[in-house]
C-alpha cells in the first residue's frame, strides 16, 4: 500500500528507521477496519488489547511481530479501570491522549563554589571576575575567568557553573569540565565533584548513558575515599 512504499523509500525521513508490524491474532481479539479518505485502510484494535513481543528481525526495514495477548489486556483494562473509579469517559482520554511529562532533573547538591579559595590567594584577573559577579554580569565575569592563566581545574569549573547554571550553556559546560577531568588523576580528591557536574550537563542535554557513567564513577570514588577514611 501507500504508506508501506512510503515507509520503504530511501528518501523518506532518512533520520527513522522504517518498521514494519506484523500482527497474528483469531477471533477472540476484538477489531475494526477503517477506511480512510485516501482509501487505505487500517486495523484499529480495541482499547483493552494487550501484545506479545514474538520476535525482531533489524535490517532497512526491521520487523516485529506480534501476537494478541486478550485475557492480559482485559486484566490491564479492569485495573486501570478500578483505579479510576469515578472518572468519566472524557477525562480517562485526555489523560490517556495528554502528551508524557518530562522526566524530574535528580535532586543533587554540589557545592556553590568549586574548590573555593580566600581572597588572598587568587589573582587580580580573577578578583575581577568575581567583581563582574557580585554585579550580576555574568557574561563579563565568564570572560574575565577565561582570561586568567595559567587555566586550572578549579577556574575551569567556575567556568563550566556559570556557563551551567547561569546561562543554560550545557555545550561549554561539558567542554570545560571534560578538560578538567583531563588535567585530574585517580587521585585528586575533587575528582568526584567534577564528575558530578559533568553527569549533571549530560542529563541536561539528554545524553543518559554519558551521565550515568559519570555519577556511577563519581559514586565509586565515593565510596573508596569514605573505606579509606
Amino acid at each position: 500500500n501507500v504508506e508501506l512504499q512510503s515507509a520503504a523509500s530511501p528518501g523518506y525521513r532518512t533520520d527513522l528507521i522504517s518498521v514494519l508490524f506484523k500482527i497474528d491474532f483469531d477471533a477472540s481479539a476484538h477489531f475494526a477496519e477503517v477506511l480512510l479518505e485516501n482509501n487505505s485502510t487500517i486495523i484499529v484494535f480495541d482499547v483493552a488489547t494487550s501484545f506479545r513481543v514474538i520476535c525482531v528481525n533489524r535490517g532497512p526495514m526491521s520487523i516485529i511481530k506480534l501476537k494478541t495477548a486478550v485475557e492480559d489486556g482485559k486484566k490491564v483494562a479492569s485495573q486501570y479501570k478500578e483505579n479510576n473509579k469515578g472518572k468519566t469517559l472524557q477525562v480517562l482520554l485526555d489523560e490517556l491522549s495528554a502528551p508524557p511529562k518530562p522526566p524530574t532533573p535528580p535532586k543533587i547538591e554540589v557545592r556553590k563554589e568549586p574548590n573555593p579559595v580566600s581572597n588572598s590567594q587568587i589573582s587580580e584577573e580573577e578578583l575581577q571576575a568575581k567583581a563582574y559577579l557580585e554585579r550580576g554580569d555574568i557574561d563579563r565575569a565568564i570572560m574575565a575567568y577565561r582570561r586568567i592563566r595559567p587555566v586550572t581545574v578549579r577556574i575551569l569549573k567556575i567556568i563550566g557553573q556559570l556557563s551551567a547554571e547561569e546561562k543554560h550553556d550545557y555545550d561549554t559546560a561539558i567542554e570545560c569540565y571534560e578538560l578538567a577531568l583531563k588535567m585530574q588523576d585517580e587521585t585528586d580528591d575533587n575528582l568526584p565533584d567534577t564528575l558530578l557536574r559533568l553527569g549533571i550537563c549530560y542529563y541536561r542535554c539528554g545524553k543518559f548513558d554519558l551521565a550515568i557513567n559519570c555519577h556511577t564513577r563519581a559514586l565509586s570514588l565515593y565510596e573508596s575515599a569514605r573505606r579509606r577514611d
